[in-house]
């Protein structure tokens, strides 16, 4: 290990700030085009019903992907683009070998990435994508530009499990050459200042072969070992015309695992904690319960009466299409080889029962916020997550009362939902 001033080293932060603001420039052009637009991902049924029914995606890790060697792609640009690059300056071919050792060494590292990721296209309906992701025919669900360029949503994920976020278009063939020509020069100049202040690296082989061992680990190629293979394909993938959404931990993450027929496959998942289908409570609460940022009051004195639900539901049914909401998504295309009819039906059906159930879901909790002022003197005593056991036996008896009584006025009534039901359409339509 070196100790002395020599461990003080770091690298120039005018070069780090021009790295960093050609991939935001990138970047930036790139969310510009993404906010407006429509983002799909193809599944199959299973993967339909998983999605809608937990409100959350699957982020696989990268080497459990249908192809994890196309990330080897990204790392071939960067060393092509890299001897091209020191080729055409007079460098002395000893100061050659030991710059590309140090990318080398760097490039290491990313085998050793933790990163998660969920792909998605901008065309909804092509025929290799039916074909590699949905079976055959399944669906492909059309996400808003508008939540994957959320930079507030996606701190807030970040908060709550431990996983940075990124969504970023796909680049291809020379278009990905390019993006690395751009990086490649600064890259380049910060290892040339490094091998000035440490010619041997921090440390070399016993044998004392020309080779660096250990070096500190470089932010400059950091940024250029995720970016560039996380976000490059080949040119013969053009027309998927993918975007990323890639996830990276930054504490320990929530890992879960799928039986596959390779064996198990660790994923994470990507949290629409909104849920999918919605419908804003001031839509269809009587104005007197809400407050002034026009939400349903926290506490009642009194429970919600019949005559109540009657009017929640019945200003739900006469809402116009513009009054609606659905989160997140705005199409669905069902693919080939479906009854296209018969799958309209279904996922039109399923879309209204989640939202049913949705609006029941709020509606009871609002209905036991409010009835604790009722049962308890000391409300400090009520813990944040309630359970049967902290309510009284008369109490769970009115509630299944109620439970009853509010099923039956959504079974009695189907809520005519402005929502995605308008926009599913067949493969090719």
């Amino acid at each position: 290990m070196i100790t002395g001033s020599k461990t003080m080293w770091t690298e120039s932060k005018d070069i780090l700030e021009k790295i960093r603001e050609t991939i935001i420039d990138n970047n930036k052009k790139d969310m510009a085009i993404a906010v407006d637009n429509i983002f799909y991902h193809y599944t199959n049924s299973s993967g339909l019903l998983g999605i809608f029914e937990s409100n959350k995606l699957w982020a696989t890790h990268f080497r459990f992907l249908n192809d994890s060697s196309e990330f080897e792609y990204g790392m071939e640009i960067v060393f092509d683009v890299l001897n091209e690059y020191l080729d055409s300056k007079l460098i002395a071919e000893e100061e050659k070998k030991r710059i590309i050792e140090v990318f080398k060494l760097q490039g290491s590292l990313f085998n050793h990435n933790n990163a998660y990721i969920a792909c998605f296209c901008t065309d909804g309906d092509l025929l290799s994508q039916w074909r590699g992701y949905a079976g055959g025919s399944g669906y492909s669900i059309g996400f808003d530009g508008k939540l994957l360029t959320n930079n507030i949503f996606f701190d807030e994920l970040k908060d709550k499990t431990n996983i940075r976020w990124d969504f970023g278009r796909v680049r291809y063939g020379d278009e990905a050459k390019q993006f690395v020509k751009n990086l490649i020069p600064d890259c380049v100049n910060i290892i040339t200042d490094y091998l000035i202040e440490f010619p041997e690296g921090l440390s070399r082989t016993r044998s004392g072969k020309s080779v660096i061992e250990v070096i500190p680990s470089l932010q400059s190629l950091k940024w250029l070992f995720y970016y560039v293979p996380f976000f490059s394909k080949h040119e013969g993938f053009r027309e998927e015309m993918e975007w990323r959404l890639v996830g990276t931990p930054t504490g320990i993450p929530q890992t879960r695992y799928r039986a596959a027929s390779i064996g198990m496959i660790p994923y994470v998942e990507f949290d629409f904690s909104d849920g999918f289908f919605t419908i804003h409570p001031a839509r269809y609460f009587p104005d007197e319960y809400l407050d002034e940022n026009n939400m349903p009051k926290k506490r009642r004195e009194t429970p919600f009466s019949k005559d109540e639900y009657r009017e929640m539901y019945d200003n739900l049914w006469k809402m116009g299409p513009e009054q609606g909401k659905v989160n997140y998504i705005k199409r669905i295309i069902i693919g080939p080889s479906s009854n296209f009819e018969q799958q309209k039906y279904a996922v039109n059906d399923l879309i209204k029962q989640l939202t049913h159930r949705s609006i029941y879901k709020d509606m009871l909790s609002r209905r036991i916020d409010c009835s604790i002022n009722n049962l308890t003197e000391d409300l400090s005593k009520i813990p944040d997550g309630l359970n049967s056991g902290d309510l009284k036996p008369e109490y769970m008896n009115s509630i299944r009362v109620e439970e009853n009584y509010a099923y039956f006025c959504m079974s009695e009534r189907y809520i005519d939902l402005p929502n995605i039901c308008q926009s599913i359409i067949p493969y090719n339509a």
